[in-house]
């Protein structure tokens, strides 16, 4: 009897541990919303969608919508912020290029990426303008670059860019777009002290005592 009762404790540790592995959504609903932006060479983030933990990026999915015989020319992007003033690091960054037409949801399974908690979710647009569609419901707090007087057109890993978030604060504009990654979070501490609690469980269930 003690030793199902040690058994039993450790698959329900085991149970536990691999749940919490279970990946995570950051971002919104997949649908195809009704704007799209007109700015060309812009990067935006969305501080909404941030990462609650450190762990692996797995996949993006987004609605791309692109007129047949445009190009599609757009990037998913992480950005981690720098500790200074509006400044952002760009983190990652995933370029998609082709010709359309492009009007539905797509998923994207990507190499493992490793996530800081309070990294968050961006994107870019190149020359083609807004392909990601968006609406003005939702609480999202999306911050842009300034495309005007610094078009950003070739994001690369390492680079500082400034978010006129002051500026943003003083507007009344909610945007939703959409975009989410899913990602799997590292295990906390005490998930993996219950795994060990459940090995040790496992091992001694499985040995022999001496004379047996």
């Amino acid at each position: 009897m003690k030793k199902l009762l040690v058994f039993l404790c450790a698959l329900l540790s085991l149970t536990v541990f691999v749940g919490g592995a279970s990946a995570i959504t950051v971002g919104n609903d997949i649908t195809d919303r009704p704007v799209l932006d007109g700015a060309t060479n812009i990067a935006f983030i969305d501080p909404t969608l941030a990462f609650t933990s450190a762990g692996t990026l797995n996949s993006w999915s987004f609605w791309a919508r692109v007129e047949e015989g445009e190009e599609i020319d757009l990037a998913t992007q992480i950005y981690r912020y720098t500790g200074t003033d509006h400044d952002w690091e760009l983190v990652y960054t995933l370029h998609f290029h082709g010709t359309g037409p492009f009007n539905q949801a797509y998923t994207f399974d990507v190499a493992p990426f490793s996530i800081l908690a309070g990294d968050v979710v961006g994107w870019w647009f190149g020359g083609q303008g807004g392909q990601i569609p968006f609406s003005w419901q939702g609480d999202d707090e999306v911050q842009w670059s300034n495309y005007l007087t610094a078009p950003y057109k070739n994001p690369t890993v390492g680079d500082i860019v400034s978010f006129d978030t002051a500026k943003w604060k003083r507007s009344s504009q909610k945007r939703e777009y959409s975009i989410a990654a899913d990602y799997n979070p590292v295990p906390e501490p005490a998930t993996l002290l219950l795994l060990g609690a459940g090995l040790l469980g496992l091992a001694g269930f499985g040995r022999k005592k001496p004379g047996k």
